[in-house]
C-alpha cells in the first residue's frame, strides 16, 4: 500500500478504481 510518484495503473486500480483509467476501470467492475 506504497503510494510511488507515479505508480502502475495495476496498484492504483487496487488503491482506487476510480482513479484508474477506464481501461483497468472496466476490469475491476
Amino acid at each position: 500500500m506504497a503510494v510511488v510518484s507515479g505508480p502502475p495503473p495495476f496498484f492504483a486500480d487496487t488503491e482506487s478504481p476510480a482513479s484508474a483509467p477506464p481501461l483497468i476501470k472496466h476490469q475491476n467492475a
